[in-house]
């Protein structure tokens, strides 16, 4: 989903979309079950999403977009937000049996977690790497990473230092693990299954160097 594109980089947002009420699944077959690599103002609601070997849902360029009561099970990584993914509201959503991050945000401004069920998934439940302004409030957290206590993981972007990037955690209940942080320069394959490493050159977003 997006509009014409200037270059791989900044596609121009499609606006206005509205996905709801479907069952979506990439039935192991394809890297995204949905992808919008250019998006704005548009809404996810109750939708399942399953079967990606990349991203169940993935959401790039873009501002002032809504994700309310959908599930991610059985994806790589269950929802992806990258490429200055601006304004993002994930709210009363599961993520749940996904074989890496539950959540991967990979830069970004201004995006909110709240009201989440983040459980048994292969990596951390939520990384944020690179974004600022990232809440994460009145969510649930449970042996998430192989119950190896890492609930919850920021990482400060590797080459950065001219921002700032600011998470405030606040409210989440967790158990079976620890809500924990590394602020190494590493991306996210540092916490997945060996066999499940994403360095997929069809989607460069998901490398770092």
């Amino acid at each position: 989903l997006s509009g014409p594109t200037e270059g791989a980089a900044a596609p121009i947002p499609m606006e206005n979309v509205y996905v709801a009420d479907l069952e979506v699944s990439a039935n192991a077959m394809a890297n995204f079950s949905i992808f919008a690599p250019g998006i704005a103002r548009s809404r996810f609601e109750r939708l399942e999403i399953s079967g990606a070997t990349t991203a169940g849902l993935s959401i790039g360029y873009g501002w002032c977009n809504y994700v309310e009561a959908c599930r991610f099970s059985g994806n790589e990584i269950g929802l992806h937000t990258y490429n200055s993914a601006n304004n993002i509201d994930v709210v009363d959503s599961i993520f749940e049996g996904n074989t890496g991050v539950g959540y991967y945000i990979s830069g970004g401004a201004q995006i909110n977690v709240e009201g989440c069920v983040i459980e048994g998934n292969g990596g951390p439940g939520i990384v944020v790497m690179g974004a600022i302004g990232v809440q994460v409030a009145s969510n649930y957290f449970e042996a998430n990473n192989g119950y190896q206590g890492r609930e919850y993981v920021y990482m400060r972007p590797a080459l950065d230092n001219t921002t700032a990037p600011v998470i405030k955690i606040t409210s989440d209940i967790v158990l079976n693990g620890a809500p924990s942080f590394h602020d190494g320069n590493s991306d996210y394959k540092h916490w997945v299954r060996p066999s499940r490493a994403m360095a997929n050159a069809s989607c460069p977003s998901l490398q770092h160097t």
